[in-house]
């Protein structure tokens, strides 16, 4: 089933045109298509209302400490102003073309109605496309496959600023975005990551046997342009390291997100948005440009036309600055504009030792047993959440439902 969020003009003709003026769009719409069935137009509701929700049930969802009564009870009314008119959701799998803030949201983890479990758990599988056109995209034929595994950089000691110089006197486009925390004392280890990569590496070399070649490049050797270089005709990409996007808040130690804070922008012109990826020997601190951080307009002008299932293991990877009609800007927009065909990305700060037990499921689910993108990712959540639940660990949102998929989904 397609759902399609659009904003538009209620059906009052005085809304539509006031003296020859057009107005502004007040209202969200959803285009539904069912199998074998005549499409369908809905009225959702006022578009700064259903803002004001999403956001709101966001917020708890990418803080593991959130009230969990509250999440649901506001996960239970979003899912029911979005979704309580269209039948034959259940155990169905839902393609949603987002609008607005819906990009932020994972709309797996909305609670099953009726229940105390999660959606996804009902047997809903969800895949997230750009544009309806991208419900048509085939299946990529069979080929020799060449996959890269890149990350788990070793990031050093980062260089301090002199004493009584200010980090916002970098000149950088960056150094006076970032928190302190990460300008002044550098990345953090990423231990989840190493393991992660060394997991996946032996998955793809015995699922894609002979007829594939799988390059990992990791530890000092990873950086900024080693990747780079390395990304040119491969098929499979795998990034596990820190990520940042710049409208997001300061993050944890035992996540994979650089720390950003929109306060210390300094006087003077502010610099554009960014998203980006930090390689090993990155540096933010003051006095000189980011050193080893690909960001997303350097990324949209790499060559993945060959891509067709790229990961980005990392905080925020899907996030970004949302154009009026024209979806999240930032690395998630870079990646689809470089070419990728399917783009896996997280929608908050990334728990370090849940991502890499995660990706062991998806990519087993998706390449050992050849399932389709939205499978594969609803066996990974399912798994995550099991695994938890089994172990008496929290089953918040926060663990398991940050990834989403988006684009090719065969």
């Amino acid at each position: 089933m397609l759902v399609a969020f659009s904003e538009g003009v209620g059906k009052d003709a005085a809304r539509i045109v006031n003296a020859g003026t057009p107005q502004a769009a007040e209202d969200l719409y959803a285009f539904v298509l069912r199998p074998h069935a005549a499409p369908n137009l809905l009225r959702i509701g006022r578009i700064d209302a259903l803002t004001a929700q999403t956001r709101a049930w966001y917020g708890g969802l990418r803080d593991p400490q959130s009230d969990a009564k509250q999440l649901r009870d506001r996960g239970e009314d979003l899912r029911r102003d979005l979704f309580g008119r269209i039948d034959g959701l259940a155990k169905s799998t839902l393609f949603v073309v987002p609008f607005g803030d819906l990009f932020r949201i994972s709309f797996a983890a909305l609670p099953e109605p009726g229940s105390d479990r999660y959606w996804i758990e009902s047997g809903l599988r969800v895949q997230t496309l750009a544009h309806e056109s991208e419900l048509r995209m085939p299946a990529p034929p069979p080929h020799a496959v060449r996959a890269l595994l890149a990350g788990a950089p070793e990031f050093g000691a980062s260089s301090r600023p002199p004493p009584g110089q200010r980090v916002e006197k970098a000149t950088a486009v960056a150094a006076r975005q970032l928190c302190t925390s990460v300008a002044e004392h550098g990345f953090p280890a990423i231990p989840g990551a190493a393991r992660e990569l060394d997991g996946l590496r032996d998955l793809l070399h015995g699922t894609l046997g002979a007829k594939g070649k799988v390059q990992v490049i990791d530890g000092s050797q990873a950086t900024k342009e080693n990747v780079l270089a390395a990304l040119d005709g491969v098929d499979i990409v795998h990034i596990a390291t820190h990520g940042f996007s710049f409208d997001e808040s300061c993050g944890s130690g035992n996540a994979r997100g650089m720390t950003l804070d929109r306060s210390r922008v300094g006087p003077g012109p502010v610099a554009q948005p960014l998203s980006g990826l930090a390689f090993a020997g990155a540096d933010v601190s003051g006095g000189h440009a980011p050193i080893g951080v690909l960001s997303a307009g350097e990324m949209s002008a790499a060559d993945l036309s060959h891509a067709e299932w790229v990961v980005l293991s990392a905080c925020d990877s899907g996030l970004g600055p949302i154009g009026h009609n024209e979806g999240v800007f930032g690395m998630r927009r870079a990646l689809r504009l470089a070419g990728a065909r399917t783009v896996v990305m997280s929608l908050w700060e990334a728990d370090d030792t849940t991502t890499a037990e995660l990706m062991q499921v998806l990519y087993r689910a998706r390449f050992t047993e050849q399932r389709n993108v939205p499978d594969a990712m609803a066996e990974a959540m399912r798994a995550t959440i099991a695994a938890r639940r089994s172990a008496h660990e929290s089953t918040h949102p926060y663990y398991w439902a940050a990834f989403v998929g988006e684009g090719g989904w065969r």
